[in-house]
């Protein structure tokens, strides 16, 4: 499940995909980009692990506390968090993901308009 949110997301982070595809070296557009990156960076934190298989089990190599900018604060603040437990993680992705998939999916619209 947390896998299933956190994958299409994840898909932004991608320095050679959706995003930088659309920068065209603009300054602005990749100081937006990276704020982006940087205030969802608590989904690209644990992509890699979420699915991992050591020795026919499902591990994850998320440790606790961890420290996060909030992905429900403003852009341009990046307030930093701790998340105690998995529950409070993946509590907050499950929130979040709507909107980090919505702020970067309006991001690469608007590096299509002229």
């Amino acid at each position: 499940m947390a896998g299933e949110v956190v994958e299409p997301i994840c898909e932004y982070f991608d320095y050679l995909g959706k995003i930088t595809r659309g920068l065209n070296g603009t300054r602005k557009r990749v100081e937006k980009a990276e704020k982006l990156w940087e205030k969802y960076e608590v989904f690209h934190k644990a992509s890699q692990f979420l699915n991992m298989e050591i020795n026919g089990k499902f591990r994850t190599s998320l440790r606790f506390p961890m420290k996060s900018i909030d992905p429900r604060g403003d852009i341009d603040q990046l307030d930093k968090i701790t998340i105690e437990n998995p529950k409070e993680y993946f509590d907050l992705i499950l929130s979040e993901h709507e909107n980090a998939l919505r702020a970067f999916e309006q991001f690469t619209s608007e590096l299509k308009a002229p």
